[in-house]
């Protein structure tokens, strides 16, 4: 633990020291002034208005300016609002040194929503990022429209870095159906925004403090063995330094075994939060499967009298294998191989899937089903429908 204290009083010594923390530039396009000079290239509309740049395209399109930054950048920031359908949209900037014109992407999506959204990219973890990017823009996918409020540029300076990278190594994946094979283990971000969203994809965003523990193992036993020719190689100081650098590898040991213990005992206490101590329904939740189990146990009932079913949900690993085996005889067919005789529909976690006026089943102004009637009705997304 001697180095865990000595890197917090480390901290507390630089972090007076830079009063000015985190830098931002924020490029805001609400009003009449467009920030910068933004070169526009085969997008069809671009329009100011007091809540944005209002963008519309018939074809793919993008707007790029020169950064003309103080700082560099190690996250970036983007606000749209007034978004009316799914768009593709790509981060763009070009590397100092390179090809003019050469523009490295960074795709991403953007949700239809008419509020405000935030979308957050942790551009210094790729390896071709250069946080000195010369020119910084955003294309857009044809047939997007969308209101693009403001763009937000931050870095942070090395002390707020190694206090982020501090909570990164206490924060804990969930239980997933990899855990039972392996871990992901400690990793480290650096900024606020690496932070938020280090399990939010795979592989995680993060460096594996594993790297930074044999640095101090290889330091230590570096510096032990030059102390050890410098000052000489009696039988005392060599006991000396093998316990020295047995101490330091002993802290470090107990500190990684302590993070793991508590990120196990976080899976437990995730699990009786959201599971155990949760009564039978829609709000009991396990792991990533949700309500899944419940929904099947109510819905047991409906179609254990029938040969075979139509099952429709989001993704089918794991949930069509787990409702083959828990309603056995009764088999599920899916939607796209309906045969005739079956009348009963199995919906679970489908807010794309409601009844028409007529009582018939509807995706996406698809008509799937002659009419019927919900007879179970377990959650919004959830429920169970029999044609008549």
């Amino acid at each position: 633990m001697f180095l865990l204290h000595a890197l917090f009083v480390g901290l507390a010594i630089l972090l007076p020291t830079t009063v000015a923390a985190k830098e931002t530039t924020i490029w805001s396009f609400e009003g009449e002034v467009i920030p910068g000079r933004w070169e526009v290239v085969r997008l069809t509309s671009t329009v100011r208005s007091p809540e944005g740049l209002r963008i519309e395209t018939a074809r793919e399109g993008h707007l790029t300016r020169p950064s003309e930054l103080a700082h560099g950048i190690d996250a970036v920031s983007v606000t749209f609002r007034d978004v009316s359908r799914p768009t593709e949209a790509i981060f763009l900037w070009h590397i100092q040194g390179t090809q003019e014109g050469h523009l490295v992407q960074l795709p991403f999506l953007i949700e239809p929503q008419r509020d405000p959204q935030t979308i957050h990219l942790n551009v210094g973890y790729y390896s071709q990022w250069d946080e000195g990017a010369d020119r910084i823009g955003l294309a857009f996918s044809s047939g997007a429209h969308v209101t693009l409020q403001r763009v937000e540029l931050s870095r942070w300076n090395i002390p707020e870095k190694i206090l982020e990278a501090w909570k990164s190594f206490w924060m804990f994946d969930e239980f997933r159906p990899y855990t039972i094979n392996f871990v992901w283990g400690p990793l480290l971000a650096t900024n606020p925004i690496a932070r938020q969203y280090l399990f939010a994809k795979l592989p995680p965003q993060g460096m594996s403090v594993n790297w930074v523990f044999y640095a101090v193992l290889t330091l230590t036993g570096g510096a032990l063995v030059l102390l050890w020719f410098l000052r000489g190689q009696g039988a005392v100081l060599r006991k000396r330094y093998v316990a020295v650098f047995l101490s330091v590898f002993a802290s470090l040991w107990l500190t990684y075994d302590l993070r793991m213990g508590l990120e196990f005992l976080g899976y437990f206490a995730n699990d009786y939060r959201t599971y155990i101590s949760q009564q039978p329904g829609s709000q009991r939740a396990f792991r990533e499967r949700g309500t899944f189990y419940d929904f099947v146990d109510a819905a047991l009932p409906h179609v254990t009298d029938r040969e075979r079913y139509i099952f429709m949900t989001t993704h089918r690993w794991p949930f069509l294998g787990a409702i083959r085996y828990l309603t056995y005889p009764a088999l599920p067919t899916d939607q796209t191989k309906v045969l005739e005789g079956i009348d009963t529909w199995v919906i679970f976690d489908r807010p794309d899937i409601a009844l028409n006026e007529k009582q018939q089943l509807v995706m996406d102004g698809v008509i799937l089903s002659p009419p019927g009637r919900k007879v179970l009705d377990f959650a919004p997304d959830s429920f169970l429908f029999r044609s008549d």
